[in-house]
């Protein structure tokens, strides 16, 4: 890159290496998704002062939090987005990266967050469970960027095989967490109706939205018609059900409801997988149910000087998946 020479994106200032991670109207608009403040003054800072500002913890070589890996993710991204930009790879948007560097976080913590910790651990059963012959199960889930702010539902329709029925998604604009739940709830419910015969299974991993739809009189509650909306469907089908799922149960339906959130589109039903969901939909179906995690994954920043940092992504980590065909151990180093 050089010295000099407007930038090729906004043609609005000189192209710094600072420039193309922050400042750019482009680099600001993923700043933006990700939950930072691109009007405050951390944002005006040199580019050493701004990185020790954002990750102190991970400077210093300790575990950080969720904020920290999302800048450190934010960083790398907008780099390699102008460098996808100036070599003509225009596909990826400012909502693809969004998800993306969500995504990665969300998977990193629950991976491996308090991995090396002393207090003992539990192993406990945290997969998707297949449904009885003849059952649909539908998996939802909520995604708000904020509460409120940016949200979106999603869920996923398989069958007593872990087959892919359909899936969808949907944005709900700027809204709250529990109405997100709640949207997706609906919108699986809508979805099984049109379905012809077996029953329906509803799963979500929020017991706050079954609370509210299990109560007898929400009608004064701000979110009073759809949940209704939800009591009049389980009033016109007795037999179907709905039950509280972990989170570690529920990727799929949480990957459809970060996609709807990052998008514009006000519903899409998915009638094949979309891209970036294959691998959790294959962890379902051979009943992947058990993780134990021994080593933890870490983040190593070094600052060279004002204009200049690196980051090392390593981990080396030993873990065993337990499912319907018995333990198989792996081993990743990077």
């Amino acid at each position: 890159m050089g010295s000099s020479g407007a930038c090729a994106r906004c043609d609005e200032e000189v192209e710094s290496v600072l420039h193309c991670i922050r400042d750019c109207t482009c680099a600001k608009e993923i700043w933006t998704l990700l939950g930072f403040d691109v009007n405050s003054r951390s944002f005006q800072l040199d580019f050493r002062s701004w990185f020790e500002l954002h990750c102190p913890k991970l400077i210093s070589g300790k575990e950080g939090p969720k904020a920290e890996y999302l800048f450190v993710l934010g960083t790398w991204f907008c780099w390699k987005y102008r460098n996808e930009h100036i070599l003509g790879d225009k596909r990826s948007t400012k909502w693809d990266i969004n998800l993306n560097i969500r995504t990665m976080v969300e998977i990193c913590f629950n991976a491996f967050w308090e991995a090396t910790s002393s207090v003992p651990k539990i192993s406990r059963l945290v997969g998707w469970v297949k449904p009885v012959a003849g059952t649909i199960k539908i998996n939802t889930d909520g995604s708000a960027l904020g509460n409120p702010e940016r949200a979106g539902f999603g869920g996923v329709c398989r069958d007593e095989k872990g087959h892919w029925h359909c899936g969808f998604s949907g944005s709900i604009g700027q809204s709250t967490n529990m109405l997100a739940e709640l949207a997706a709830i609906r919108a699986g419910l809508q979805i099984g109706s049109g379905m012809s015969g077996g029953n329906i299974v509803l799963e979500t991993d929020s017991l706050e939205a079954i609370r509210l739809i299990e109560k007898e009189n929400s009608h004064y509650h701000i979110y009073g018609a759809i949940i209704e909306d939800i009591q009049v469907m389980f009033q016109t089908y007795p037999r179907w059900r709905i039950t509280h799922v972990l989170r570690e149960g529920n990727q799929c339906a949480d990957f459809m409801a970060k996609l709807g959130s990052s998008n514009d589109e006000e519903y899409v039903v998915w009638e094949d997988p979309p891209d970036g969901i294959s691998l959790m939909l294959l962890a379902d179906r051979i009943s992947t149910l058990e993780i134990e995690i021994f080593v933890t994954p870490t983040i190593e920043i070094r600052i060279e000087d004002a204009n200049c940092c690196s980051i090392f992504f390593r981990s080396s980590c030993v873990f065993a998946i337990s499912g319907s065909n018995g333990a198989i151990p792996y081993r990743v180093s990077k």
